[in-house]
């Protein structure tokens, strides 16, 4: 459906009646524009914020050269095993050339002075897929992963197993199924076996009693019997935070920057990660890991496979946020997949995009949130599959005129159940194609008129589906600053009824708000 064509387009003078009058912002979850069908309780990011852990070592006091030419990585590897922790790693101002990877275990924090001072540049060498900063702990093989023989059900906490041994308050587990091919596989080249067990989630114990354990949060999808549900102990990587640094790959090989696998409650903040091969950002059987603040730019290589990407969650990556990045230059900056699930990309700016800047890629990625992004093109069924329910894009702006075969936000390939609420666009139109069903589109802004759609006129938009008021980083500017309601109110040409498209500045949103890592990246150098 193009829902800049299908009727019910209310004009923009009518709109600033309704809106300025009955429907301005509510904060928080529950906001009436939503149905309470499609809500889901999104708990994303570190637990309890991103902790303030001091300083106990100086990687000065281990002699690196800091020359950008000197392989300096073994001096690395001496602090870190050194380093007491939970403690912070200081790294101080210099270029640092590191010929191999690192691994970071438990409640090490590699913090560096700026990411305009500490500068990482890794040459990973040898053949293969190479990681410059690896997170990852450990899991039990999946020929060991407990049966579950009730109670995994949608919003169930309580799960009969075959066997609880080893299990105790605390243990992180993932729970999971063999691929549906009802739901997964419309095409049959979409089965294939790097992407098995795509249905599934990260929880935590937080009882046992005889054959039954109880869990932190409700279950999210409901898991058949006849796909083998099962529950796989995993003993994670903790507390691990990287801060402060500009890392580059110098090498073109497969890889990653950071790379976090089983990990809980880690975080990579004020960094500039650039030119990755892959992902610059990947995580994966992980939860609870927060991303914030970092420029991720640029890529040795946009073609496919895997290549060009700055956040990629995938297998059941689940409660991350990634919010107030600048991406830059990526085929896509932000990626879900693979049932990652309940994950936050927020408040984000993503330009010179290469494909669809954020993509919810197939294999049954659902629950994620995405909003108050500024970005050019989202994209649901993007490839290999059909997405998961309850994708959710909120308060997004999208700038760019898209390709004439898709739509600026699009819906694809059996991505049952999207919500597409209250978005600006600025070139082109939102369009759900007709295999996907019971998605819901309304309120969205679509050069400069709105589109009711599936909200009755009127209705209040929630100012956020996860928080209660503005992030830290926002500082004096109103709040929310993006969305169909305040960007109508806040742009010059809207408020007399003109459409955006029929100016060029007004086409490229520069009469409306900006975000704040907008206003950051106005500082940045040109292209390269």
């Amino acid at each position: 459906m193009d829902f800049a064509a299908a009727g019910g387009v209310a004009v923009v003078a009518v709109l600033l009646v309704c809106l300025m009058s009955a429907a301005r912002p509510t904060e928080g979850v529950g906001a009436s524009a939503l149905p309470a069908g499609r809500r889901v309780e999104w708990r994303a990011g570190v637990e309890g914020g991103v902790p303030d852990v001091p300083v106990v070592l100086d990687l000065s006091a281990y002699g690196p050269a800091a020359d950008g030419e000197t392989d300096d990585a073994p001096v690395f590897r001496k602090a870190l095993a050194d380093l007491p922790t939970p403690g912070a790693l200081h790294v101080p101002p210099g270029t640092y050339r590191l010929r191999s990877g690192l691994n970071l275990r438990s409640g090490v924090v590699l913090r560096g002075a700026g990411a305009g001072r500490t500068h990482l540049l890794f040459d990973l060498p040898e053949p293969g897929y190479g990681t410059a900063l690896s997170v990852r702990g450990r899991a039990e093989g999946e020929g060991d992963a407990r049966p579950i023989l009730g109670g995994a059900r949608a919003g169930s906490r309580e799960l009969e197993l075959a066997s609880v041994q080893g299990l105790e308050p605390g243990t992180t587990v993932w729970v999971f199924q063999e691929n549906d091919p009802e739901r997964l596989y419309t095409r049959p080249e979409w089965d294939v076996e790097w992407a098995r067990h795509s249905m599934g989630q990260m929880v935590r114990v937080e009882g046992v009693a005889g054959r039954r354990v109880r869990i932190d949060v409700p279950l999210r999808l409901t898991y058949e019997e006849e796909f083998r549900p099962r529950l796989l102990a995993v003993q994670p990587v903790t507390g691990v935070g990287i801060e402060g640094l500009h890392i580059r790959r110098l090498d073109q090989r497969d890889g990653y920057i950071v790379s976090l696998r089983e990990a809980v409650d880690c975080w990579v903040r004020d960094c500039e990660l650039d030119h990755a091969c892959s992902a610059h950002v990947a995580g994966s059987r992980s939860r609870f890991v927060t991303v914030s603040g970092c420029y991720i730019h640029h890529a040795w290589n946009y073609g496919g496979g895997g290549h060009g990407y700055g956040v990629s969650l995938s297998r059941s990556a689940t409660d991350w946020l990634v919010t107030d990045n600048i991406f830059r230059h990526l085929r896509h900056s932000m990626i879900v997949q693979c049932g990652a699930n309940g994950n936050v990309f927020s408040y984000n700016y993503s330009f010179e995009h290469q494909m669809c800047d954020i993509s919810v890629h197939g294999h049954y990625a659902y629950m994620n949130l995405f909003e108050g992004n500024v970005v050019q093109q989202p994209f649901v069924g993007d490839h290999w599959g059909p997405a998961g329910p309850l994708n959710t894009f909120l308060r997004n702006r999208v700038e760019a005129q898209p390709h004439r075969a898709y739509g600026a936000i699009h819906v694809r390939d059996s991505s049952h159940r999207t919500t597409v609420l209250g978005n600006t666009v600025l070139r082109g139109a939102i369009r759900v194609q007709d295999d996907s069903k019971d998605c819901f589109v309304g309120a969205n802004l679509v050069q400069g008129r709105l589109e009711w759609g599936d909200v009755p006129a009127g209705l209040p938009l929630p100012a956020s589906l996860y928080l209660s008021g503005p992030p830290e980083s926002w500082g004096a500017r109103p709040w929310p600053a993006v969305g169909a309601d305040v960007d109508l109110a806040t742009g010059e040409a809207l408020a007399t009824g003109e459409a955006l498209a029929t100016g060029e500045a007004r086409a490229a949103g520069e009469a409306l708000a900006a975000i704040p890592a907008q206003d950051r990246a106005e500082a940045l150098p040109a292209a390269e």
